[in-house]
């Protein structure tokens, strides 16, 4: 398969359904979007592919960076584990502090006493 991108069109005429046209380049796809744009009237939703070693899944541009969906879901759920484990960390460290505080004033209160 030499097509490295994919478009997915919603049409609701004259055939309700999802039609799929496939390209070599982002930048023929677009321009093929921008040429029939007027006569895609009945086009209800598009959706761009990029072929990955998964098959073709959606993505995103960042600048001049593509990056595929699955790549932005690995990142933050990477992001969501380090923030947990960030948290529990400094909750542990406040349950230490506590403790250290309470020994420390059972202490004093003992020697008052």
């Amino acid at each position: 398969m030499n097509e490295k991108f994919k478009l997915e069109l919603d049409m609701a005429y004259p055939h309700i359904g999802i039609f799929s046209k496939y390209f070599n380049s982002l930048k023929s796809l677009k321009q093929w979007l921008k040429r029939n744009k007027n006569s895609l009237f009945t086009c209800i939703e598009t959706r761009e592919y990029i072929f990955t070693n998964n098959g073709y899944e959606r993505f995103y541009i960042f600048g001049n960076t593509l990056v595929p969906l699955s790549e932005l879901s690995k990142i933050t759920s990477d992001i969501i584990k380090n923030e947990e484990d960030k948290q529990k960390f400094i909750d542990e460290l406040k349950t230490q502090s506590i403790q250290k505080t309470i020994s420390e004033e059972c202490e004093s209160s003992k020697q008052q006493k």
